[in-house]
């Protein structure tokens, strides 16, 4: 079991921008019981996800402001 968290957790590394895979090593790891690190890998999604909602948001910040007033 130990081997196989292992590589998950190196090919969740090769996907930086992919949460998926963060939140289910994640669970898992709470579900085995250990809660630090799965609770450490839940957050850094939540990290994640912020920060890409936050660009999203600077990127739509331009088409926003054209738009016309109704």
């Amino acid at each position: 079991m130990e081997e196989a968290l292992e590589l998950f957790r190196k090919g969740v590394r090769l996907l930086p921008h992919s949460a998926e895979p963060r939140l289910w090593l994640g669970r898992t790891l709470l579900k085995l019981g250990r809660t630090a690190e799965g609770e450490q890998e839940l957050r850094r999604v939540g990290e994640m996800q912020s920060k890409n909602l936050e660009a999203e948001r600077e990127r739509l910040k331009p088409s926003i402001k054209t738009l016309p007033d109704p």
